[in-house]
């Protein structure tokens, strides 16, 4: 996230405080919370920066005055989010040297998980349940449009997901998908679980056990209880023919259409581009790849199908796309045929 120091021709700083922007002269710990409450706004916005070494109405930039943001150790404030708000929000600190003075500066990341709430109360800053979110140049409670935008957001991630998730399991087969929960740090292998050390679950790479990382410091997975053996077949890809058992010829039978109505419902629904739906299969070294497209595919053609207008809909529409080119050598033979008459 880049900050540029553009000035007008009276020294000002021409980028004023936004939705995404605020500046401080010096940074304070005293003012940890007023800090917090800005980085749990912008979090729940669109993420954002504070630019500390800026001095207020007018934004000019003096750089800090001192040195209280470098000798600051950022695990105070980090506790203190932790602490007063309900979900991790991911911020970094910086110093940014320009003119021949320091800035500093705290870069907040958007959040993947919002609402982000306050937990308790602090003084006259921070209030129990309250949520904060940055509007032009201050963080401020959420009003009702912002909050009803945010869970509506929300809830469509939640679906995609879901669906996301839905359409793998399907594709692989459910007795092929394992499951991983974050959150509890719990691993499902079968009918047996394992426990995972919730400090690595962000980074995880597997050793066995008496070996050590190649690398120190490298993040390991602490594992607790006994995993049962896995056969080579159960960790063997799932057949293509598995996945995809549809050839072109088997659509054009099972749905009743021929091969043009076909190529245009294809077209039409972009089957081709979903791996879902479609893969491109060699049939050897020197074959052409051909099309197998899986059974979710023909039911999503069926679903689509169930309108009367939908493979008149696709003809018309893939005509207006591929407008018809008559071949090369009949185009020349019409040519040769225009200037000889013209000859004549």
């Amino acid at each position: 996230m880049n900050f540029n120091f553009e000035l007008d021709s009276k020294g000002y700083l021409k980028r004023r405080e936004s939705i995404d922007l605020e500046y401080k002269q010096n940074f304070h710990r005293e003012e940890i919370a007023k800090y917090a409450k800005t980085i749990a706004g912008m979090a729940n916005n669109k993420g954002g920066q504070i630019i500390f070494g800026v001095k207020d109405k007018p934004h000019i930039p003096m750089g800090m005055t001192n040195g209280k943001f470098r000798d600051f150790d950022p695990v105070t404030l980090e506790q203190f989010i932790r602490d007063y708000f309900s979900e991790e929000i991911h911020w970094s600190l910086d110093i940014l040297p320009y003119a021949e003075k320091e800035f500093g500066r705290i870069i907040i990341e958007e959040s993947n998980r919002k609402p982000i709430v306050c937990k308790k109360t602090k003084d006259n800053l921070l209030r129990e349940a309250a949520v904060y979110y940055r509007y032009r140049g201050e963080s401020r409670e959420i009003g009702y449009s912002e909050l009803r935008n945010i869970l509506d957001k929300e809830r469509e991630k939640e679906r995609l997901l879901w669906m996301k998730h839905i359409s793998a399991i399907s594709l692989a087969g459910p007795q092929n998908i394992h499951l991983l929960n974050s959150h509890l740090g719990q691993l499902t292998i079968g009918d047996k679980q394992v426990v995972l050390d919730k400090q690595v679950l962000k980074e995880i790479n597997f050793i066995k056990e008496g070996q050590f990382t190649e690398l120190d410091g490298a993040p390991t997975l602490k594992l607790i209880g006994e995993i049962r053996s896995i056969d080579q077949e159960e960790l063997t890809a799932v057949s293509i023919d598995v996945m995809y058992p549809n050839f072109t010829a088997d659509l054009i039978r099972r749905l009743n259409l021929n091969s043009h109505e076909l190529k245009c419902v294809v077209w039409k629904l972009e089957l081709r581009r979903n791996p879902i739906y479609h893969a491109e299969v060699s049939l050897g070294p020197k074959s052409n790849s051909i099309s197998k497209y899986s059974e979710q595919a023909v039911k999503h053609i069926l679903d689509c199908m169930s309108s009367e207008v939908f493979i008149t809909t696709c003809l018309e529409e893939y005509k207006a796309s591929h407008p018809y080119k008559a071949p090369i050598r009949n185009r020349r033979n019409r040519i040769a045929s225009s200037r000889n008459n013209l000859d004549r």
